[in-house]
């Protein structure tokens, strides 16, 4: 479905937008799951991520530590009956620590769980939630930004390539060395801060 870009709206998600974005993603990134017997994991996948997720939101309102979820929400109607809004693509970012002994542990933003509704993709929605991001990242005062993609995921690795992300560093782990499932790759981002 084409979409009139004045109708997409990015804003900072509401623990009320949870249980929309438990479907979201759960069809995002499990898409097995529709049929057969995966039909019977669904529920208990999307009740798992909105515990998840409720944790998340209520840590980044209690502590410090900096978090931030993103939603991508258009506002264009479906058909008659339909006049509200959709939450049609979602983003994470956190601040991770990466562990380099004797130094201090360095903090970098790091992006999880991009996600589009299928029909909603290769529109700019992926794109306007990086940078949407990257804006945060900045307010927060990191030069970098950091996220994961899987070597055979060629859709996303074409999308952050675009965006300026640059392969940093291949990740092996037990699933790529036993069962010879793909890498993961880490990819960066070295951000433009404009000084006033």
């Amino acid at each position: 479905m084409r979409l009139d870009r004045s109708t997409i709206l990015i804003r900072d998600a509401q623990l009320s937008d949870i249980p929309v974005l438990s479907v979201l993603l759960v069809d995002s990134f499990n898409p097995e799951l529709e049929e057969g017997i995966g039909r019977w994991f669904q529920p208990l996948l999307r009740l798992s991520i909105q515990t998840d997720l409720q944790q998340r939101f209520r840590m980044h309102h209690h502590q410090t530590k900096q978090y931030c979820c993103i939603v991508a929400v258009c506002s264009q109607p479906l058909g008659q009956a339909d006049t509200g809004e959709r939450i049609i693509g979602t983003v994470e970012m956190s601040q991770k620590y990466h562990y380099v002994w004797p130094a201090a542990p360095q903090c970098y933003p790091y992006i999880a769980n991009l996600a589009v509704q299928s029909r909603y993709r290769r529109q700019g929605i992926a794109a306007s939630l990086l940078r949407a991001c990257e804006a945060v990242a900045i307010q927060w005062g990191f030069s970098n930004l950091q996220l994961h993609v899987r070597e055979d995921n060629q859709a996303a690795r074409h999308l952050y390539e675009q965006e300026g992300y640059r392969i940093q560093r291949v990740d092996f782990n037990l699933g790529t060395l036993i069962w010879q499932q793909p890498r993961t790759l880490l990819l960066c981002k070295q951000l433009r801060i404009e000084r006033a």
